[in-house]
């Protein structure tokens, strides 16, 4: 018979009150704690630490790998700068050795062609040029001076672009300077006129206009 654990008293099975105490004879029983395990804790602190210490090391080393990737592309990138500026100056200096070469043979054909209009129109107009062929001398001449001033301007001219513009134009000017020349060779020069420029052409007198008798008659003498 159990006995209530108040007052001693007995009390009979399933009786939840002791009649003599009137304390309830049931009591809840507490679970016994388990002592915490030191150890673990120190273990389980060791492996947290641990973890933060290689993830500190991780992103350290990421970043000094990331600012190393940096460091080496902005080397890589002067490098390239520095290998681009040589290059071209070296073009540079290449097309400036080309544009004088080619500046050179352009002023020869010039000189060749002012030859060739000079020869051209002393050969055409004879000393009497006519009307057209002073016209045509002028644009001759015209052409002549804008092709001088084209081939200095292609010299003076660093672009490529401005110079493929320039030397179409010396060719479009050389093309009109030919046609000229060409044409100016081809209009009749000036006729001389009596009291004009140059001597009048003499022209056959006739016997009975001579103002001398033919041989054997006389002035005004009729046949028989």
């Amino acid at each position: 018979m159990r006995k209530c654990p108040h007052c001693g008293e007995p009390v009979e099975a399933g009786q939840e009150t002791c009649f003599a105490c009137g304390q309830p004879v049931r009591v809840r029983k507490r679970r016994a704690r388990s002592p915490v395990n030191a150890l673990l804790l120190v273990v389980a602190g060791a492996i947290i630490g641990l973890a933060l210490t290689s993830l500190v090391v991780a992103r350290t080393r990421a970043a000094r790998k990331h600012a190393a990737e940096i460091k080496k592309r902005e080397l890589a990138r002067v490098q390239d700068s520095v290998r681009q500026a040589n290059q071209a100056r070296e073009d540079s200096v290449r097309s400036i050795a080309n544009t004088a070469q080619e500046v050179g043979e352009l002023n020869s054909e010039i000189n060749r062609e002012e030859q060739r209009f000079k020869t051209t129109y002393e050969g055409a107009t004879k000393g009497r040029p006519s009307p057209e062929q002073v016209r045509l001398a002028g644009v001759a001449q015209d052409e002549i001076v804008r092709l001088r001033q084209l081939v200095r301007a292609l010299g003076a001219t660093v672009r490529e672009s401005e110079r493929r513009q320039i030397r179409a134009d010396i060719k479009a000017a050389q093309g009109r300077l030919s046609e000229v020349i060409s044409e100016l060779g081809s209009v009749p020069r000036q006729k001389s006129r009596a009291g004009g420029e140059g001597k009048p052409e003499l022209k056959p007198k006739d016997k009975e206009s001579s103002g001398k008798p033919p041989s054997g008659r006389r002035p005004h003498q009729k046949d028989r």
